[in-house]
């Protein structure tokens, strides 16, 4: 906890951006980071430009400072001067804060945070959160990263794969992080009832709910005693909606939104499955697999491939084969032991990725930037 201080030499300031606290999963990471810091003696403030609670547990001595610089432009001409609003609020509170550091997290916060530094001296570091040749964004953000990345101390990577997507200018600046995975000591529980398949995200597009769902209508009626719940809210709950009722899984599938209790959640299902098209570091397959509950994953672009040692503390199956994943599906559901032993092995993934470990490598970055 003090190697931060130590290697330093002195309490650091430093400086998260986001452009909200929800229920995201790199929101998780940085409130980790916040509050490991904090709790080593750093000065820790993160900067959203929504101003809204945090989802998730910040300690008191982490300063969060929301803005009102979020809501939607909708022309070309008000996105402009929404987006020079934020440059100005965020030069503004770099000036009066003087950070040791910056973090930015997401591409358009990146940009924003470069720009925003510009001539100020304080070292910006930027952290890609996604899988960059799946996730879609705007030509004019995309030219603007190629543009200000090369301007950026240092740009963190979850994977090595995410490094090929850009030019040898900004690879050369660039360093795999993985997301730190916090230890989880809950017990397991035999809740009466139904077992419960468990998958947890944001409803949208990206995470494939809907092929979970028509994985699941495969094997539903071979398994009556089963229930699958999906925690999360998004943009695509009236279509999943829609769908459970068209594949007739009313009885069988329950979407009730968020959750402020994941980890009970992980600890307490029988199987946890990850539907994503693709991801950047799934947080949420990590952090199940660290409540000890038994995954399978489609073997997406990044991430579960990194995570999952396949047959080992968990499975894997080709991406967005569905038939592939009921047929997995249902072996587990019908393999207590498999199920188990899967569970048993996958604990180990906190210390594989462990929050002194990551965060030694996030303080290795900080001190070559002095």
């Amino acid at each position: 906890m003090e190697g931060i201080l130590t290697k330093l030499g002195q309490r650091p300031k430093i400086v998260f951006v986001n452009n909200t606290l929800g229920s995201g999963g790199a929101e998780r990471v940085i409130c980790n980071m916040a509050n490991y810091w904090s709790r080593a003696g750093a000065e820790v403030a993160i900067l959203t430009f929504m101003d809204e609670p945090s989802f998730y547990p910040l300690d008191s001595d982490v300063k969060h400072v929301g803005a009102v610089l979020a809501e939607p432009s909708g022309n070309p001409i008000k996105g402009l001067q929404q987006n020079l609003r934020r440059v100005k609020w965020l030069r503004n509170q770099f000036k009066t804060r003087q950070p040791d550091v910056v973090i930015s997290f997401i591409h358009k916060n990146n940009v924003t945070s470069i720009l925003a530094a510009r001539g100020l001296r304080i070292p910006v570091v930027v952290s890609e959160r996604n899988d960059p040749f799946s996730e879609s964004l705007p030509q004019f953000w995309q030219k603007l990263r190629l543009l200000t990345y090369p301007k950026a101390s240092k740009i963190v990577l979850q994977t090595e794969r995410s490094r090929a997507f850009f030019p040898p200018e900004i690879q050369r600046n660039c360093v795999v992080i993985p997301n730190p995975i916090l230890p989880q000591n809950l017990p397991r529980h035999a809740r009466p009832g139904p077992k419960t398949v468990l998958a947890v995200g944001r409803l949208v597009d990206q995470k494939g709910f809907d092929l979970l769902l028509r994985a699941f209508a495969k094997i539903a009626s071979a398994h009556p005693d089963w229930k699958l719940v999906v925690f999360g809210e998004g943009n695509r709950r009236s279509v999943l909606e829609a769908m459970v009722a068209k594949l007739n899984l009313t009885v069988q599938v329950s979407l009730p939104g968020r959750t402020n209790t994941p980890a009970q959640e992980m600890t307490d299902c029988d199987l946890y499955v990850m539907s994503s098209r693709y991801e950047g570091f799934p947080n949420a397959l990590a952090e199940a697999m660290a409540c000890g509950a038994p995954c399978v994953s489609f073997d997406c672009p990044n991430g579960p491939g990194e995570i999952i040692r396949d047959g080992i503390d968990g499975r894997l199956v080709p991406a967005e084969e569905i038939d592939a994943l009921a047929e997995t599906m249902d072996l587990l559901m019908r393999d207590d032991a498999t199920r188990v032993s899967l569970g048993l092995a996958a604990r180990s993934v906190s210390d594989r990725f462990g929050v002194s470990q990551v965060m030694g490598m996030w303080e290795d970055v900080i001190v070559k930037l002095q």
